[in-house]
């Protein structure tokens, strides 16, 4: 089974890059480019893994993690 993988980035040099290389690999990669449609993919679909920026537009990587644990969400988060 491949991993599914959400990246919450909005830097999209670095975005490209963990998304290529991830697939790469075998991986299943969904992306965000904000805090906000960020905690919204991560509470409506099921992920193995969120690769988290710290410093995003609308809501900070810490308020997203926050929230999701908050929500209950034990999906392991990568923080950038």
């Amino acid at each position: 089974m491949n991993a599914k993988i959400l990246i919450i980035e909005d830097e999209a040099g670095l975005v490209t890059t963990l998304r290529d290389r991830l697939r790469k690999e075998g991986c299943v990669v969904s992306v965000a480019k904000d805090g906000l449609s960020g905690f919204e993919l991560a509470t409506h679909e099921h992920f193995d893994l969120i690769i988290l920026d710290v410093m995003l537009a609308g809501q900070s990587g810490l308020t997203v993690c926050q929230k999701l644990r908050e929500a209950g969400s034990s999906t392991p988060i990568l923080m950038l």
